[in-house]
C-alpha cells in the first residue's frame, strides 16, 4: 500500500514537471530580449520543421537573401530588396521541392478548401486525400498510391481503402493502397518513409480540372502522376555555370540510414539556374553519387587548387539537435554499425565529379562539422574535423593531407566550427561550438592552441554562435545562444551584453540558429534567429504550443560608426573566390576576413560578403586582396560604402 501510495505521488510530481515545462517552454518568445540597439521587425519566414538556413545573394543585386531547408516541409527562398523586406521566390525560381506541383510540401496550416474536387496533400506530417463537394458538384473518385513504404491509414471517414504491402529488405516495405471515395470522404494516411518517389493514379475518366495537388492546387496533367518529396538538409551555393546567378547543391536525408535497402534511386539535388532565373535538376550529369550518405553539412571549397569548386559532404548521423544529451551505447540502440563516411567530390575539366574522399583520407566516417580554412596561409586549404573522436587539423600538403591532432580537445559533439581573426593578428581562429563544453582555437603562426573559452570570458556551453563586430568598432566580438552578445575589449576579452539573450531554463531542450548579416545595407548586420524543440517527438506531441519560431531584429546599435562591406567577383570556376583573404588598415588597425567567414549556417554555405567596421575614423581605407590563385590587389576606398571587386575589372561602388 505505501508502494501504491509513493508511485502515485511520483507520478503526480511528473505530471506536474511537465505541466510547468510546456508552459514554460510556450512562453519561450517572451523571454527573448533584445536589448540594447536591436528592434524586432515584421517578418514571415518559413519556419516549420527548419533543418538550416542561411544567407545568400542569389541574383548577384547587392541584396541579401534568405533560405530555409525543412526537411519535407516548405522551405523558405526570399529574395531582400534592400530595404529589410524581402519577397517569396521559392516557387516563381522554381525551387520547390516537386516543380511539377509547387506547394506539395509539408505543412502545420491548414488547407483551404475552395473548390470542389479531389485534394491530395501533406499536413503535419501525413498525408491526406479529401473530396470536397459543392452545390449540384459530385464526383466519386478513385484510384492507388504505390511507394517504397508502408502506408497506415490514421483516420478515414467515408473513404474506402486497401493496403497491399510486400516486404523488400527488413523494415522496408513496397506498399500499394487502392481507393475510393464517394461524394464526401477523407482520409489521413501515416507514411513512414515520405521522402521516396511515390505514384499516384486516379482511374481513368477522371476530370483532372477537378482534382488538386498540394498547397498551389496544381492540377495534374496526366492520370498517372509522381510525388517525391526530398527530405532538404544542407544547401551549398555557387556560380557553377558561370551565368552571374548562384546554382544550388542540396544535400538530403538517407531515409533513416537506410538508403542502400531501397530499390528506388535515391540522389541529392543539383539545381542550376537558367536564363529565366528559373532552377533546373542536373544532378545526373554531373556524376555526384550519394551512395549511402545521409548528406548533413555541405561545402563548396577548391582543395586542389586548380580553380574549380569541389565538394565536401559530411555524412554522419546522430549529430545536433538533442543527441549530444544521449550516451552513446543508448544510440547504438538505434544504429549499432552505422558507419556513412564523408565524401570529397573533385570536378574534372568537364564538369563531372569523381568522390576522392578515400583517396585524399578525408571519409571519416562518424557525425562530426567540418570547415576548410587555410590555416598556415600557404596558399591551399586544410580541413579542420571536430568529432566525438575529437578536434584535428588536416593540413594540405600538396594534396596528400597530414593530420594534427588538436590538444587540449574536445570529445563532445562539435555543432558548429566558427571562423574569424578575433585576436587580428592576421590568421584564422576557430571557435569549436559545443553544447557541452566549446573549445576556442587560437591561430598562431599556422598553430592552433586549444583554450577554454573562459580564459577569455566566453561562455563554454551554447548552441550556437558567430563572430561578427556588432557595433562596427573595429573589434571582433561573439554571439552565443542562448547567452546573447559578448562585446570585446581592448584587452582582448569578451563582457556579456544581456543583448539578444535567452532566459528560458529550459533552454536544454531548445536548438537554435542565428543568421548574422546586414539585410537593409546600412552597415551593420542584422539578425534572424530562430528556435526548435528537442526531442522531435516533444514538438509532433504538442505542435500548437512548443511550435517552430523565430525573430528578424534591426541593427540599430552602430549608425554613428563608420563601415565597409566587399564582396568579391573571381575567376570562372570560382566566381565566389572562395579561399581569397581581404585586409584593410584605416590609421592603426588592421583587420583581416577571408570569404566565407561570415557563414552562420551550420550545415550550408552561400553568405560570401565581408564586413569592417571602421569605429569613428572617417578616413580612406587601404585594402589588400590576395585572390585563391596568388594574384595581390591593393586598392584604396572611401568609407561607408559597400564595394564589389572584381579580379579581372574595376571596383564597383554600390
Amino acid at each position: 500500500m505505501m508502494l501504491l501510495r509513493l508511485t502515485k505521488y511520483l507520478l503526480l510530481v511528473v505530471v506536474i514537471v511537465i505541466i510547468a515545462v510546456v508552459l514554460s517552454l510556450s512562453l519561450w518568445s517572451r523571454q527573448v530580449q533584445p536589448g540594447e540597439g536591436f528592434n524586432k521587425v515584421p517578418f514571415n519566414f518559413a519556419f516549420h520543421d527548419w533543418f538550416d538556413a542561411g544567407v545568400v545573394d542569389i541574383n548577384s543585386d547587392g541584396k541579401l537573401d534568405l533560405y530555409s531547408s525543412n526537411h519535407d516541409a516548405r522551405q523558405s527562398l526570399l529574395l531582400g530588396k534592400g530595404d529589410g523586406t524581402f519577397d517569396d521566390a521559392l516557387s516563381i525560381m522554381g525551387f520547390d521541392q516537386e516543380q511539377d506541383f509547387p506547394g506539395l510540401e509539408d505543412s502545420n496550416l491548414d488547407m483551404e478548401f475552395t473548390r470542389a474536387g479531389l485534394y491530395i496533400y501533406y499536413q503535419h506530417g501525413n498525408l491526406r486525400i479529401k473530396n470536397v463537394s459543392k452545390e449540384a458538384m459530385v464526383t466519386e473518385f478513385s484510384g492507388s498510391i504505390s511507394l517504397s513504404s508502408q502506408i497506415q491509414v490514421k483516420q478515414k471517414n467515408n473513404f474506402d481503402v486497401e493496403i497491399n504491402a510486400r516486404q523488400i529488405s527488413a523494415g522496408v516495405y513496397h506498399s500499394t493502397l487502392q481507393f475510393r471515395v464517394p461524394a464526401v470522404g477523407s482520409a489521413e494516411l501515416v507514411i513512414p518513409y515520405k521522402a521516396v518517389p511515390m505514384t499516384v493514379h486516379l482511374s481513368d475518366g477522371v476530370q483532372l480540372k477537378n482534382v488538386y495537388v498540394g498547397r498551389q492546387m496544381t492540377n495534374p496533367k496526366r492520370t498517372s502522376f509522381l510525388l517525391y518529396l526530398r527530405d532538404r538538409h544542407g544547401i551549398a551555393w555557387s556560380d557553377l555555370n558561370n551565368d552571374n546567378m548562384l546554382d544550388a547543391f542540396i544535400s538530403r536525408g538517407g531515409l533513416n540510414g537506410k538508403i542502400n535497402q531501397f530499390p528506388d534511386k535515391i540522389e541529392n539535388e543539383l539545381l542550376l539556374s537558367n536564363k529565366q532565373q528559373r532552377f533546373v535538376r542536373q544532378i545526373k550529369t554531373r556524376k555526384l553519387d550519394k551512395s549511402a550518405c545521409p548528406a548533413r553539412q555541405t561545402m563548396w571549397v577548391d582543395f586542389d587548387t586548380d580553380g574549380d569548386l569541389d565538394l565536401y559532404l559530411v555524412c554522419g548521423r546522430q549529430t545536433g539537435g538533442f543527441w549530444e544529451y544521449v550516451p552513446k551505447f543508448l544510440r547504438k540502440l538505434s544504429a549499432a554499425d552505422e558507419k556513412y563516411p564523408n565524401q570529397l567530390f573533385r570536378q574534372a575539366v568537364d564538369g563531372t565529379f569523381n568522390d576522392v574522399a578515400k583517396e585524399m583520407r578525408l571519409d571519416f566516417p562518424e557525425g562530426g562539422s567540418a570547415a576548410w580554412l587555410d590555416v598556415d596561409q600557404d596558399g591551399d586549404m586544410d580541413l579542420l574535423w571536430a568529432s566525438e573522436q575529437g578536434i584535428q587539423l588536416y593540413r594540405n600538403q600538396l594534396l596528400a593531407f597530414e593530420a594534427e591532432a588538436i590538444k587540449p580537445s574536445s570529445r563532445n559533439q562539435v555543432r558548429k566550427l566558427a571562423l574569424a581573426d578575433y585576436d587580428s593578428d592576421g590568421d584564422l581562429d576557430v571557435f569549436a561550438i559545443a553544447a557541452i563544453g566549446s573549445r576556442l582555437l587560437r591561430n598562431t603562426n599556422g598553430k592552433f592552441e586549444s583554450l577554454d573559452p573562459g580564459s577569455v570570458d566566453l561562455p563554454r556551453h551554447i548552441k550556437t554562435g558567430s563572430w561578427l563586430d556588432y557595433d562596427n568598432d573595429g573589434l571582433m566580438d561573439f554571439y552565443a545562444w542562448p547567452q546573447g552578445i559578448y562585446r570585446q575589449t581592448d584587452d582582448g576579452k569578451f563582457v556579456e551584453q544581456d543583448i539578444l539573450s535567452v532566459t528560458s531554463p529550459w533552454s536544454v531542450l531548445m536548438d537554435a540558429r542565428a543568421l548574422w548579416f546586414d539585410f537593409d545595407n546600412d552597415g551593420d548586420q542584422d539578425v534572424l534567429v530562430m528556435h526548435r524543440y528537442f526531442p522531435h517527438a516533444i514538438q509532433q506531441l504538442l505542435p500548437d504550443i512548443l511550435s517552430f519560431n523565430g525573430a528578424l531584429y534591426e541593427n540599430t546599435h552602430s549608425l554613428q560608426q563608420h563601415w565597409l562591406e566587399i564582396e568579391l567577383s573571381g575567376k570562372a570556376g570560382n566566381n565566389e573566390a572562395l579561399g581569397a583573404k581581404i585586409t584593410i588598415e584605416n590609421d592603426d588597425l588592421q583587420q583581416h576576413r577571408w570569404v566565407g567567414q561570415a557563414e552562420s549556417s551550420h550545415y550550408s554555405q552561400g553568405h560570401y560578403r565581408n564586413y569592417f567596421g571602421l569605429g569613428n575614423s572617417a578616413k580612406k581605407v587601404a585594402l589588400k586582396v590576395r585572390w585563391p590563385d596568388g594574384l595581390l590587389q591593393q586598392h584604396h576606398f572611401a568609407v561607408d560604402q559597400k564595394i564589389v571587386l572584381s579580379r579581372e575589372s574595376h571596383p564597383r561602388n554600390e
